[in-house]
C-alpha cells in the first residue's frame, strides 16, 4: 500500500513539472485599457494603414478567431525590419480592458517553425525580441499609453 502511494506521488511530481497552465502559457501578455472590440478595431485600422505589417496571404495566416467559440482573436504581423512573422492574440479581460499577447515568431519564408516567446530563446535574446515587439507593434499601434 505504501509503495503504491509513493509511486503515485512520484508520478504526480514527474508529470506536473511538464505541464503548463492554459493554451498559451509562455505568452508575453499586456493588459490594455480598451474593451476587446475597440482593441481589435485599433489593430485592424493600424494594419490597414501600415501594409508593410501585413502578412502575405500566400502563408495562409488569417487574422480572426479559429471558430465562433474561440476565446482568442488572432493577429499576425510581418516585422518589416527582419522579415519575421509575429503571432499575437487579443482576448477580453473585463468590460473595459483586454489582454494582448505576444505568442511566437517565425521566419517569413518558412512554413511552421514557430518559436515561442519566453520559452525557445535564451534570456538575453528573449528580452531583445520582446523589446523589439514593444517598439514596432505596441508603440506603433498606440497601445503603450494604454498599458496597465
Amino acid at each position: 500500500m505504501i509503495q503504491r502511494i509513493i509511486i503515485i506521488i512520484v508520478l504526480i511530481i514527474m508529470t506536473s513539472c511538464n505541464l503548463s497552465a492554459g493554451s498559451y502559457p509562455n505568452a508575453e501578455i499586456y493588459l490594455i485599457r480598451l474593451p476587446e472590440e475597440e482593441l481589435i478595431s485599433k489593430i485592424n485600422y493600424f494594419k490597414e494603414k501600415n501594409i508593410e505589417f501585413k502578412v502575405p496571404s500566400s502563408l495562409g495566416l488569417a487574422d480572426g478567431k479559429s471558430s465562433p467559440n474561440d476565446h482568442w482573436h488572432n493577429f499576425y504581423f510581418k516585422n518589416p525590419t527582419n522579415n519575421q512573422i509575429i503571432k499575437t492574440w487579443v482576448r477580453k479581460n473585463t468590460k473595459k480592458t483586454s489582454k494582448f499577447a505576444f505568442i511566437s515568431i517565425k521566419d517569413d519564408s518558412t512554413l511552421g517553425n514557430w518559436k515561442n516567446i519566453n520559452k525557445d530563446f535564451d534570456t538575453k535574446k528573449n528580452k531583445e525580441i520582446i523589446q523589439q515587439f514593444e517598439s514596432i507593434i505596441i508603440k506603433k499601434i498606440g497601445l503603450y499609453e494604454l498599458l496597465e
